[in-house]
């Protein structure tokens, strides 16, 4: 059993499978060596997809648990059953009951972590994973969960330092090499991102490291290079949207939008019910001049996935560019009244309302697609916004901000959102983190950076940080002057300054000089 166990560390579930059943040779009533050769046929059945291993270890732990409900070892291996199965609040139960009667079992601790994780309960899976760590500090599954809970948390100097101590025992770990070089971009650090990329086996290398590779390159200035990688991404990970969008924002400044079109036309023919890439297809129509296409393509997507808040934003951006606004908002008031259970329907005449400047009308709303689906991330991240930018009920804007950050973890709007909420009620150390992660969210020619950066100036300022807030701000302005170039290159006609041109200006006043 000690053999099998030191075997399943090192990945070899075979051989620790070969050792169990040697133990139950030696002794046939064993209950450990029964529950452990359970364990692996689960695990190898799983990951296998082989339904025999996976009924013959379910019925051994069944077994054991008709004779003994409180075996703690058969409630840890069922409540591995109840994870794969998709039951995580089963598997909590079990395993909390596992921890009462062995409390100092460190791979109980990690399980349940685990499975509070699955239910982005990020604070109970960091004290149980940190719990797990103390009792046995050798645990590196359990290093690499918490690495992943702190990148979701916004906590990149954390992710980065965890998921590096796993590299120590790991260094051919290439999904925490990738989360590492994640969160060192969310820094800022691009050097050291592109290091931990570059270090990745030529054979291990695939089309996501590639796309990671593409990424990095694409935020310090080099465009050759940064196509040369998103062409190799393509080719290993073909009708990707993240790819293709990456594609398509190279092309559009090239002027080869021809060359993405045809791309994202073929990748959304072999993949119609793919929301990302109708989506996709709708910004490429849009650049083409295709309106009306592009409109459809946009309700396209949202009726393919009625949480997409990029689709709800894009759509209700060209409604409002085109000038229809009441007659598209009859329509969908009509259609909502027709539907008065349709959460999406909500949501697209709430986004409408709040391109229009009606926020009154659009918190409605968003309240309301709310009430009919709690799940729906989109909605609430757009009222948690509202909220903290009229400074009313600031405890629901973050309770509601955290939710959508939860269920959309790589969202840029959803991180800066959760940042300017906490930053209104006066957390600015907190903000920061989840302000640059925003940051390193979006692509460097993302309209929305501006804006984010100027948000982050005002966290940094708050926690006293001027150096870094004169930074950021130098960062927006930046921004801005590329959109107004833009913008003049394409209508001819000067850019209106966003509303909150004058603060921004204001706050670069009061920074002192040289900070």
């Amino acid at each position: 059993l000690v053999l099998s166990a030191y075997r399943g560390r090192q990945g070899d579930l075979a051989g620790a499978l070969e050792a169990a059943d040697a133990a139950l040779e030696v002794e046939a009533d064993s209950l450990p060596a029964r529950l452990r050769r359970a364990e692996l046929l689960l695990d190898i059945g799983y990951r296998e997809k082989d339904k025999q291993k996976i009924a013959t270890g379910r019925s051994i732990v069944e077994a054991v648990l008709s004779k003994d409900p409180a075996a703690p070892e058969a409630l840890f291996v069922r409540a591995k059953v109840e994870l794969a199965d998709g039951s995580p609040e089963n598997a909590v139960t079990d395993l909390r009951r596992a921890i009462d009667l062995k409390p100092d079992w460190a791979e109980a601790h990690y399980l349940l972590g685990s499975a509070l994780f699955l239910q982005r309960d990020l604070n109970g899976a960091r004290a149980e994973i940190t719990r797990a760590l103390e009792i046995d500090s050798q645990l590196v599954e359990a290093r690499k969960v918490l690495a992943r809970i702190h990148a979701m948390s916004g906590e990149n100097e954390l992710a980065a330092e965890q998921g590096r101590r796993v590299l120590e025992r790991r260094p051919g770990d290439v999904q925490t090499r990738l989360l590492v070089a994640q969160a060192l971009v969310r820094q800022r650090r691009m050097d050291a991102a592109l290091a931990e990329l570059q270090a990745i086996a030529d054979e291990d290398q695939t089309g996501e490291t590639w796309y990671a590779q593409g990424r990095v390159w694409r935020f310090n200035g080099d465009e050759a290079k940064a196509r040369e990688f998103f062409v190799r991404a393509d080719a290993a990970m073909p009708n990707n949207p993240e790819i293709l969008e990456a594609l398509l924002q190279l092309d559009r400044k090239e002027g080869r939008i021809p060359e993405s079109l045809e791309r994202i036309d073929k990748a959304a023919a072999a993949k119609p019910d793919d929301a990302g890439l109708v989506h996709l297809q709708g910004m490429a129509q849009v650049l083409t001049g295709r309106g009306s296409e592009a409109e459809a393509s946009f309700r396209r997507a949202i009726e393919l996935d009625p949480n997409n808040l990029r689709s709800y934003q894009s759509l209700a951006q060209y409604l409002a560019y085109t000038g229809r606004r009441e007659e598209v908002l009859a329509t969908y008031q009509k259609a909502a009244e027709i539907r008065p259970d349709s959460a999406g329907l909500q949501l697209v005449l709430g986004s409408l309302y709040e391109a229009y400047g009606d926020l009154d009308q659009a918190r409605e709303r968003y309240e309301k697609a709310i009430q009919i689906d709690a799940s729906l991330g989109a909605a609430k991240n757009n009222l948690a916004y509202i909220l903290a930018e009229s400074g009313e009920d600031l405890d629901r804007a973050l309770d509601l901000a955290q939710e959508a950050k939860a269920s959309m973890p790589d969202n840029g709007h959803a991180a800066d959102t959760l940042g300017w909420v906490l930053y209104k009620k006066g957390i600015s150390t907190a903000a920061i983190g989840y302000l640059k992660e925003a940051e390193g969210l979006f692509p460097p020619d993302d309209i929305n950076l501006a804006v984010v950066r100027y948000h982050l100036a005002l966290a940094y300022e708050a926690a006293g940080q001027q150096q870094q807030a004169r930074s950021a701000l130098d960062r927006a302005f930046a921004d801005l002057e590329r959109i107004r170039e833009s913008f003049r290159a394409a209508s001819g006609r000067e850019p209106e300054d966003p509303a909150w041109m004058a603060e921004m200006q204001a706050l670069y006043a009061r920074l002192p000089e040289g900070s």
